[in-house]
């Protein structure tokens, strides 16, 4: 029979497809040695790097950019008091920048004081009370200290200036969500449905629902009693209560004239990002942004063994210079993550920087 026939032929591929699979799991392990920036993790700031820096700053006390690359450096070689005493120099020339506040922020983070750095990223929004990118990013950075009463406060107060920036929204709602106020967390979202963004923020819309659903989730499993308030709000805005990823990445940054974008190169060494939206393990890219603000979202339903590298490139800098913005790392169970790590990130003016944030280790 054609059946018959045909069988000799199946088993032939059957029998060619782990090969075929072993040779392409080796090209993409292989590959892995061609995604240079992943490498950035265990690259160490050597002192010959640091005193050119230094000699640049010293040489020209206002310059900016090269004020900016000295902390910079200074922070990925985690010398937290020298990042300070720079710091300490710094603000006399440039008070009104609030890199020198997140500076110290992070320097006093390092160095555990815990008090001088709420001071720090509040004087974020002391310097610019109006401008609500400022206020945003000071509440971005008080989540990533765990300050989500602050960080609430200055979302709400971004959000009197700037209804149509999704990312305002987002931030008041996670804010609320890891400060344990399920309900306000739950407003935040509903509002935001509500609106219409401007087309940039592409489709921010699915990235709410998403989010939204993590909440949900998350306060049903808080408290068992609230299942059914939760599955009427769960009906009535659109959300899949069985959601399940095991990894989900979402970027957004401040300025709207530039291009950043979210990059991960998972496990087999294969990168995701906006020339590549599709692993074959299985991440996926959606909501590339290239006018500015994002948010940008890589996800998967399954992860593999190993670490994830997460990074993100500033594309094109446009007229803005730097640029400010935050990655959110999820590595949900069951649907649920409450824990979320929140890491903010500076790209320093002139843009093509790729910047290595983070990982995530299956």
């Amino acid at each position: 029979s054609q059946a018959q026939a045909a069988q000799p032929a199946n088993e032939a591929r059957l029998r060619q497809a782990p090969a075929d699979a072993a040779v392409r799991n080796a090209a993409l392990v292989s590959a892995v040695q061609k995604v240079e920036w992943t490498s950035q993790a265990a690259e160490a700031v050597s002192e010959p790097q640091l005193n050119a820096l230094r000699a640049a700053v010293q040489g020209n006390p206002t310059d900016r950019r090269a004020r900016n690359a000295y902390a910079d450096a200074l922070c990925k070689a985690k010398k937290w008091d020298n990042l300070q005493a720079e710091v300490f120099q710094w603000l006399p020339f440039d008070p009104e920048n609030p890199a020198v506040y997140e500076y110290l922020g992070k320097s006093a983070t390092g160095l555990n004081d815990g008090a001088l750095a709420l001071r720090a990223y509040s004087s974020i929004a002391e310097i610019a009370p109006n401008r609500a990118a400022l206020l945003a990013r000071s509440g971005f950075l008080l989540l990533a200290a765990k300050k989500y009463d602050l960080a609430e406060a200055m979302f709400t107060e971004a959000l009197k200036n700037r209804q149509d920036d999704a990312n305002i929204h987002r931030g008041l709602a996670l804010s609320c969500w890891l400060g344990g106020k399920f309900e306000a967390s739950c407003a935040a979202y509903e509002g935001a449905l509500m609106k219409d963004f401007n087309a940039r923020y592409g489709d921010v819309k699915r990235v709410l629902r998403e989010e939204y659903g993590y909440v949900l989730r998350a306060w049903r499993k808080r408290d068992p009693k609230q299942a059914d308030a939760v599955l009427a709000r769960a009906q009535k805005a659109g959300i899949d209560l069985f959601r399940n990823d095991a990894l989900r990445v979402t970027m957004c940054w401040e300025t709207d004239a530039n291009d950043v974008d979210l990059h991960i190169v998972d496990p087999n060494g294969e990168e995701c990002f906006y020339s590549h939206m599709k692993n074959v393990s299985g991440l996926e890219l959606y909501s590339d942004q290239t006018q500015g603000l994002g948010p940008e979202v890589i996800r998967t339903e399954k992860t593999l063994h190993g670490t994830y590298h997460i990074g993100v490139n500033y594309f094109s800098a446009g007229p803005m210079g730097v640029s400010r913005g935050v990655v959110v790392i999820m590595k949900p169970v069951d649907g649920v993550d409450e824990n979320p790590e929140i890491v903010p990130f500076a790209l320093i003016e002139g843009g093509r920087e790729m910047r290595y944030v983070g990982s995530a280790s299956y």
